[in-house]
């Protein structure tokens, strides 16, 4: 079992992680099938909170279009890898790293 995030925009991945208000939060079992999806409201958090938040949820990856270096950082510091700069529909997007074909840069038509 695996739990990913992405920032989340209207059922695309928002363009930018420090300004996305919802994160949807992805349990999936290892042979792809999702176990639970859920949404992470995040309007207010700062950095430290939303990796906190993520990290008591299990996440260990975060998908997002643009973000800062310290929030990557902080991010990296609580054991979430960033999958950062990837533009798409969240859907798509996910079917694309459960294939593990996603990478940083990503336009997912």
């Amino acid at each position: 079992m695996r739990t990913i995030a992405i920032c989340h925009l209207r059922g695309r991945v928002a363009p930018r992680c420090d300004f996305t208000e919802e994160f949807l939060i992805v349990t999936f079992s290892n042979e792809g099938s999702i176990i639970e999806k859920k949404v992470l409201i995040a309007a207010t958090l700062k950095p430290s909170e939303l990796a906190k938040r993520l990290s008591d949820q299990y996440v260990e990856v975060l998908i997002c279009g643009g973000v800062k270096e310290d929030w990557q950082e902080i991010l990296r510091k609580n054991n979430i890898q960033v999958i950062h700069n990837v533009i798409g529909d969240v859907e798509k997007v996910f079917i694309r790293y459960i294939e593990d074909k996603l990478r940083p840069g990503n336009t997912i038509f």
